[in-house]
């Protein structure tokens, strides 16, 4: 997506994660685009018996996001550290999502940290997305 002009804030590489409590969208703006990384949400069903679950058992809501914030940080790591996608990463997520995903970021994602917002925007396309952002 092309940036509209007054909310081109990115001369460097930024990711943007944009999550709810099961859902998250990754973007990457530089200079005057905006584009989609990825997404995924965590399922309701236990992937894996390798906690004595039986496969398809239901997961509570508190484990569910306890996985979710650990699977999503883990892939912004990855992102940055290993693929070096970004020089600057921003937050917009609802505090109980992003004081645990901050948490297991790497170092080398938690040091180029910049805006966070308390805001589920999972249903705003993206330039509702970046006026949140610039104007925070």
């Amino acid at each position: 997506m092309q940036i509209p002009e007054a909310l081109q804030q990115f001369p460097e590489p930024a990711l943007i994660v944009t999550a709810d409590h099961f859902h998250a969208r990754l973007w990457l703006a530089f200079e005057d685009s905006m584009e989609a990384v990825e997404s995924f949400e965590m399922p309701k069903d236990a992937l894996s018996d390798n906690e004595g679950k039986e496969l398809g058992q239901e997961i509570t809501d508190e484990e569910r996001l306890k996985r979710f914030t650990h699977v999503l940080a883990d892939r912004v790591s990855q992102l940055i550290r290993d693929e070096e996608v970004a020089m600057a990463l921003h937050i917009l997520a609802p505090a109980d999502v992003a004081h645990p995903f901050k948490k297991h970021l790497a170092p080398e994602a938690a040091n180029i940290l910049g805006k966070e917002l308390d805001v589920n925007v999972m249903k705003e396309d993206e330039v509702q997305i970046l006026e949140r952002l610039v104007a925070a």
